[in-house]
């Protein structure tokens, strides 16, 4: 992965503060996006992380890439979408 050398820089230097908005700048600037959003409809609930959306089903979250990839929680499902797009660079 590559990181954000200057951001973390400037952040270890007390240029920019956790609470200001340089790290959510560099991350639409570089096109990331970190936010795991969740949302509901009638058809069910759903999750969105990294562009991925997952359905809650049974308990179990559930998306397709290439075929269906399940995870238990949010946590396993970000690491698994962190692997999959660190795998596609």
């Amino acid at each position: 992965m590559e990181y954000p050398k200057k951001l973390i820089a400037s952040f270890a230097n007390g240029e920019i503060k956790r609470n200001s908005n340089g790290c959510a700048e560099y991350q639409r600037k570089n096109g990331v996006d970190y936010f795991c959003r969740g949302f509901g409809n009638s058809d069910g609930l759903y999750v969105t992380y990294r562009g991925q959306k997952a359905v809650l089903k049974n308990g179990i979250l559930q998306w397709s890439y290439g075929k269906i990839k399940t995870a238990k929680n949010l946590f396993e499902f970000r690491r698994k979408i962190d692997a999959q797009v660190l795998g596609e660079r």
